[in-house]
C-alpha cells in the first residue's frame, strides 16, 4: 500500500513543513483551510492553520532517490545520465511523471527514474534550478 505523506511551502513565511499529515478542513465559503501537525508535536493549532491559497501541498510519490530521501512532487533531481528533472503529478494520466529540464513536451515514468536520482532541490526554495 501507497504510504501517503505530504510537505507544505507556506508561501508567506517561505518555510518547508516536512512529513505533515494534511487534514483539510472547510471553514471559510471560499477557500479550503489545512491544518498540519508534525510528528513531534510541536505545531501549535494556531500555527498550522492556513488557507489553501497560502501554502502548496506536495505529496509523497511513495518512491525514494539512489540515497534513500523520500521524492516529493515538486522536487528536482538529477540523474545518473546527467540530465536534471522536475517530479509534477499529471492530471491525465493520473501519475508521478518527471519533466526535463529545460522542459520537453514529452514525460517520462517515474519508476524507472528514481533508481539513477539524486533530489538536487525543488521548486520553491530552489527555483534557479529550473533555468
Amino acid at each position: 500500500m501507497k504510504e501517503l505523506k505530504f510537505r507544505a511551502w507556506e508561501i508567506k513565511k517561505e518555510i518547508m513543513h516536512n512529513n505533515i499529515q494534511a487534514i483539510f478542513l472547510n471553514k471559510t465559503k471560499d477557500k479550503d483551510i489545512v491544518c498540519w501537525t508534525d510528528p513531534c508535536g510541536n505545531d501549535k493549532p494556531k500555527d498550522c492553520l492556513l488557507r489553501t491559497d497560502e501554502c502548496k501541498l506536495m505529496q509523497f510519490t511513495g518512491l525514494k532517490d539512489k540515497n534513500g530521501f523520500d521524492i516529493y512532487e515538486g522536487d528536482i533531481c538529477k540523474h545518473d545520465e546527467g540530465k536534471t528533472f522536475l517530479v509534477k503529478w499529471h492530471d491525465l494520466h493520473a501519475e508521478f511523471t518527471i519533466d526535463t529540464i529545460p522542459m520537453s513536451s514529452f514525460s517520462y515514468n517515474m519508476i524507472w527514474f528514481s533508481r539513477g536520482a539524486t533530489i538536487i532541490g525543488n521548486i520553491h526554495q530552489n527555483p534557479k534550478l529550473l533555468k
